[in-house]
């Protein structure tokens, strides 16, 4: 058996597609045909066939599929290890992070960790939770660090590796600002500034609030933390945030921070992953590195 015309045959059953498994195989389409056909006629089986527009695995060609299945996952695990075995300090780290994590929570670590390897690629991409979800969907990320908030795809596994707390901030002049604590009913005539929805943050407030039967005026949406922390200083609306993204604020006194008695705003902050992914050893030495300093 070929294993060139194993493969072609591996990337049109993948795709039911000579189309899709060319453009993948960075091979010409009549080259992938004639490779399936030879595969066909060394085997003597038929295993493809063709109705109308569309093509179907055959019986024999479902069962060859799974072979080969196998057979690429395990040569791309064995050449993971080799490389593992031959470059183990040098790779890259392919990581997604929700807002508080991406800017508050992992810079420092992952600066510490490469400095142990200072040979090691790292590309940190920072978005909403929603964002980040799709992107290691996609297999953009290698895994990624969010807050929680959001339904968690059953193809990726999650693992809590830390709590943050989510606080009222309003202006050192809001009529606030010299409480400790409010109720939800305080804040039923306030004006919010608050993050796009798909943010975790933005959905663990939304949804304690809708449980507690409240509605709020929400204002302005910002995408950004930052821009949050200083129209809120402007007195421009008040809002929630996290609480590890307000230390520099609370020494310059330019917010104040507020918990709001009636809501649970604490949240897990989750490690997450595809279920398939195949992690190299530098990844596996990275998310340590991150689960370890983060609980620490």
């Amino acid at each position: 058996m070929n294993f060139n015309h194993l493969r072609s045959f591996y990337y049109v059953g993948k795709y039911l597609s000579f189309s899709e498994a060319a453009k993948n195989l960075y091979i010409s389409q009549p080259t992938v045909s004639i490779q399936v056909r030879k595969l066909e006629e060394d085997l003597q089986t038929k295993l493809i066939e063709q109705l109308g527009k569309k093509i179907y695995l055959t019986d024999a060609g479902k069962r060859l599929y799974n072979y080969a299945s196998e057979i690429f996952k395990l040569t791309r695990e064995a050449n993971l290890m080799i490389n593992d075995i031959s470059d183990f300090n040098i790779g890259q780290v392919l990581l997604g992070a929700g807002t508080t994590a991406g800017i508050y929570l992992l810079p420092e670590l992952l600066g510490s960790f490469k400095a142990e390897y200072p040979k090691v690629e790292i590309k940190l991409q920072i978005g909403s939770s929603k964002y980040i979800i799709q992107r290691l969907l996609d297999n953009e990320f290698d895994f990624a660090v969010i807050g929680e908030g959001l339904v968690i795809d059953l193809d990726l596994i999650s693992q809590s590796i830390t709590k943050d707390e989510l606080v009222l901030i309003v202006s050192p002049n809001h009529p606030l600002a010299t409480r400790h604590a409010v109720s939800i009913l305080d804040l039923c005539n306030e004006t919010f500034i608050l993050r796009e929805r798909g943010s975790s943050s933005r959905e663990i407030f939304e949804n304690a609030i809708v449980k507690n039967n409240i509605k709020i005026n929400v204002a302005m949406e910002f995408n950004c933390v930052e821009a949050i922390k200083k129209a809120v200083a402007a007195n421009l609306g008040i809002s929630v945030v996290s609480n590890s993204s307000l230390k520099l604020e609370k020494q310059l006194n330019v917010v104040a921070s507020l918990k709001i008695k009636d809501l649970d705003l604490m949240r897990n902050i989750y490690l997450v992953y595809h279920k398939d992914k195949e992690f190299t050893n530098i990844i596996k030495n990275c998310i340590r590195y991150i689960t370890l300093g983060i609980e620490n």
